[in-house]
């Protein structure tokens, strides 16, 4: 189901949006929690990208799956995967604890 898109690897399509919504939620929220004039203006956009980045996450994870099923692994897939792990975590809030 993840594995390609118009003939080419879905995943760094994935992996991409990953990288700019997760850091960008994570910014949002802590200017929203400080600027109370900013959450007025905002509303639902801290909501919004995060529940975003909540989703990227493990579609990134899975299209990373499908892809190193297609091209065989490696130590440092491997590694890569086991950050990518550690990832959920974080965006969902609780690091450590789940």
């Amino acid at each position: 189901m993840f594995d390609t898109f118009f003939g080419l690897a879905l995943h760094p399509f994935i992996v991409h949006a990953t990288e700019v919504i997760v850091p960008t939620a994570a910014l949002v929220v802590l200017v929203a929690a400080l600027w109370p004039r900013f959450r007025k203006w905002e509303r639902f956009l801290p909501l919004a990208l995060a529940l975003a980045a909540l989703v990227l996450v493990p579609l990134s994870t899975e299209s990373g799956e499908s892809l190193e099923a297609r091209v065989g692994g490696s130590a440092l897939i491997e590694t890569h995967a086991d950050l990518a792990e550690g990832l959920l975590p974080w965006v969902r809030g609780a690091p450590g604890t789940r």
